[in-house]
């Protein structure tokens, strides 16, 4: 219809909701208007007028709504890091992270600052994302994962990463990660606490990337079809016990045992053969949320693949049951499955075993 394409999201429907609540306000008031004349209380009505102001306005004065204000950095303020890049980036491809959402403050930053150092984004913020984007953007949350590492290079030519605020777990594996060097770290910038990690790609392209821009087939270049009804089996190494409330790399893996292939690198979300992952409570209760781990490539008839995935483990102690679920889309109808208990308790377990 003329004029809906600009609600390019459900929320933008709330422009249509206030314009009809004004308009239904507007004929309360006609309304009681009418029924003052029809009373002869004229002098009433810039007294019920008056009130009506002052109640909108003792809203605004005595619950005020909060806004917070966040300091745009000028050229003065960039960190050490971005002026080390302005003089020895190269023009090569840049990513900073971590990368957020749903306000993508850390992302519009990044994108501020890249206007001083001048070196291409990997991320960024519009309003209309392609579905390239989205799916790099999936890939570089993972990171540090040889996997993702490989698409962002073959697919984005990625040569610089800016780490900020790593967590523990994470900072060593990005000191393990083959395919990139630790430049040097730098102190941050007077709004961050943590220093800033700067990593130079090392790692070769692999080969090109034909599906970033083209729906009908993977990055990888393979066909992607609809795979009705997956058939396989995961597998997850699960320590004897993990931390409360902590990312961890477990290494999952997948066989695929159908007739067709799985379009683990496809840009279409619909398409997209990926995994996902869910806490439940042994003694029963709500489940977590889904969490989506997008696989590093393409999965063919009979091929098994086996990747690490960050997982965050419960911030409860107790029993738990890690679900993994694999499949075609937000919500394969006929998903592969796996349930693997696990003890979630204050300290770390040293033993380890495998749930398939």
């Amino acid at each position: 219809m003329p004029g809906f394409a600009s609600l390019r999201c459900p929320v933008r429907f709330a422009v249509l909701v206030g314009f009809a609540l004004a308009m239904l306000a507007a004929y309360g008031v006609a309304g009681a208007d009418r029924v003052l004349q029809a009373r002869g209380a004229r002098a009433v009505r810039p007294l019920l007028a008056a009130v009506a102001v002052a109640v909108c306005a003792s809203w605004m004065l005595f619950s005020p709504p909060t806004i917070t204000a966040y300091r745009a950095p000028t050229r003065d303020d960039l960190s050490p890091a971005h002026r080390w890049l302005a003089r020895n980036g190269g023009g090569g491809p840049l990513l900073e992270l971590p990368v957020d959402s749903p306000m993508y403050l850390e992302t519009s930053r990044a994108m501020l600052v890249s206007t001083y150092h001048g070196l291409p984004l990997v991320n960024g913020y519009t309003g209309y994302i392609p579905p390239g984007s989205t799916f790099l953007m999936l890939h570089a949350q993972q990171l540090p994962s040889p996997g993702s590492l490989q698409i962002l290079v073959d697919c984005a030519g990625l040569e610089w990463i800016l780490v900020h605020r790593a967590t523990g777990v994470r900072r060593d594996a990005w000191r393990r990660l083959p395919g990139v060097r630790l430049v040097r770290e730098f102190p941050p910038d007077p709004e961050r606490r943590e220093r800033d990690a700067l990593y130079r790609v090392t790692l070769a392209p692999s080969g090109p990337c034909p599906g970033l821009l083209d729906p009908s087939v993977t990055t990888a270049g393979n066909a992607a079809p609809v795979v009705a009804e997956p058939r396989g089996a995961l597998s997850v190494a699960l320590p004897a016990a993990l931390p409360p409330n902590r990312e961890q790399s477990l290494t999952v893996s997948a066989r695929n045992d159908g007739d067709e292939p799985w379009p683990a690198t496809s840009v279409d979300a619909q398409k997209r053969f990926a995994l996902a992952y869910s806490w439940r409570p042994a003694a029963g209760g709500a489940a977590t949320p889904w969490r989506r781990v997008l696989l590093p490539r393409d999965v063919g008839p009979g091929d098994t693949i086996a990747f690490d995935a960050w997982i965050a483990s419960p911030a409860t102690p107790g029993r738990w049951v890690l679900h993994l679920r694999a499949g075609q889309g937000d919500e394969p109808d006929a998903p592969l499955l796996l349930e693997a208990p696990v003890d979630v308790v204050g300290g770390k377990g040293l033993a380890g075993r495998s749930a398939s």
